[in-house]
């Protein structure tokens, strides 16, 4: 359970079950065989300025460091995704628009997901 700056469900995941490879991150590797999700609630809320509920958590990761290049790049795969009872709620206040998605089951393998990001 995640909630907003304002105490409003941001983020609730009733189950969630991740098959990984735990050796794989000692050669920067996260791989990821599958990730099953039950009963999963979002909400994204855009207020009238273009803040998001969620950019606290990316603040809270920023710094003012110099980036430096001394490590290797991480890889990143995954297998299997399935969603089950996930229900998202999208409200930006500055377009006047609201959505709300529903998924009673959703599966996805990595040929899907990746065919879609090239």
């Amino acid at each position: 359970y995640i909630e907003d700056q304002k105490g409003d469900t941001l983020l609730f995941v009733n189950n969630l079950d991740v098959d990984t490879d735990l050796w794989d991150l000692m050669q920067n590797k996260i791989t990821l065989q599958s990730v099953g999700v039950d009963g999963l609630v979002a909400n994204i809320k855009n207020d009238s300025h273009g803040v998001y509920n969620f950019d606290f958590i990316i603040e809270s990761f920023s710094t003012d460091a110099p980036k430096t290049n001394e490590s290797s790049p991480w890889k990143f795969s995954i297998g299997d995704v399935a969603l089950n009872n996930f229900r998202t709620t999208y409200v930006d206040d500055s377009l006047k628009t609201r959505a709300n998605a529903q998924w009673k089951s959703l599966l996805m393998n990595s040929a899907m997901i990746f065919q879609k990001l090239n």
